[in-house]
């Protein structure tokens, strides 16, 4: 199944199973509170931040396995969202961890080797070509590792193992691994859009500078449902993809009873 007809399924899955927009909400609403409270205490907002770093692979493998029940055909709950959090937490964030090194030795890596050909050259289109290779090199880490949360909730994975299987995953699929983060990132830029524009024609409306709150708020109502759409997609996506292999219906099956059993 290509990135489009998994979009598709998407809505059904929310309209059938709309306990899948609760830990959406709840996980918006604890990404934009600290950004809301630091405009009224830069150390309560930077504490909150911290925090949520480790409470995040909870609410991912939570809702990664809510979304992977809802996608086998399988009656969801919250309780299943517990089950998933408290087995693969720390897996989700080893991760993480691993995942945000990565990332972030590329950064350093690339500013500093931009760092030297600025220095040592004064030519710009050696400059260009550096950030071109530094960019798509970027792209290409986060394109292969994005997934990484999915096969271990989706395959039962450890951490590494997590990344080992995503970069795997897309390497076998990167024509429709490229056309579904094309289609989130249009989906993002629309949301991003309607955001500014109706924060900027609020202000106009007014003649004033709309306040934080009523900003966050805004910010809420729209990121929330498409924070759900998000997992769901990823989900649903990620399962098109290792469709030919033999992926258990059943969610989570890393024990005799399995996780995602709604019995259990």
């Amino acid at each position: 199944m290509s990135a489009i007809p998994s979009l598709k399924t998407v809505p059904g899955l929310l309209r059938s199973q709309p306990i899948l927009f609760v830990p959406a909400v709840v996980l918006t609403l604890a990404m934009i509170l600290p950004t809301a409270i630091m405009s009224q205490s830069v150390l309560a907002g930077l504490v909150l931040t911290a925090l949520l770093a480790f409470v995040m692979p909870l609410f991912i493998a939570g809702t990664v396995g809510m979304a992977h029940e809802a996608a086998s055909s399988t009656k969801t709950s919250l309780s299943s969202f517990v089950r998933y959090g408290k087995q693969y937490y720390l897996s989700v964030f080893g991760a993480y961890l691993l995942f945000t090194a990565i990332v972030s030795t590329l950064q350093m890596g690339g500013g500093f080797l931009g760092g030297i050909i600025a220095v040592t050259t004064e030519s710009l289109g050696v400059l260009a070509v550096g950030a071109l290779v530094f960019v798509v090199a970027y792209l290409a880490v986060t394109l292969l590792l994005q997934f990484f949360a999915v096969a271990i909730v989706v395959e039962d994975q450890r951490a590494v193992g997590g990344l080992r299987r995503s970069a795997s995953v897309v390497a076998s699929n990167i024509g429709s691994a490229v056309g579904y983060s094309i289609l989130l990132g249009v989906i993002y830029l629309a949301v991003t859009v309607v955001v500014v524009g109706s924060v900027l024609l609020g202000n106009a409306v007014v003649a004033t500078t709309l306040s934080t709150p009523l900003v966050v708020a805004l910010v809420f109502l729209v990121a929330s449902p498409v924070s759900a759409i998000h997992f769901v997609y990823m989900v649903v996506f990620y399962r098109s993809l290792v469709a030919s292999e033999d992926l258990s219906t059943t969610p989570g099956a890393s024990s005799s009873a399995p996780v995602g059993d709604s019995t259990a």
